[in-house]
């Protein structure tokens, strides 16, 4: 499985991005051959 992963107004660590790959592991399991996962992370405001 293939990862593109985009930040939006948030810096991609590598913690992020393992973070992001361990999540989505789980879904090989039921995809066959090669597969693109696109992945946007961004920040989300708090309102109160």
């Amino acid at each position: 499985m293939k990862y593109i992963m985009t930040g939006k107004n948030v810096a991609l660590t590598d913690a992020l991005k393992a973070t992001v790959e361990r999540k989505l592991g789980k879904l090989e399991r039921y995809f066959t051959g090669d597969v693109e996962a696109h992945v946007t992370l961004s920040v989300q405001k708090l309102n109160k």
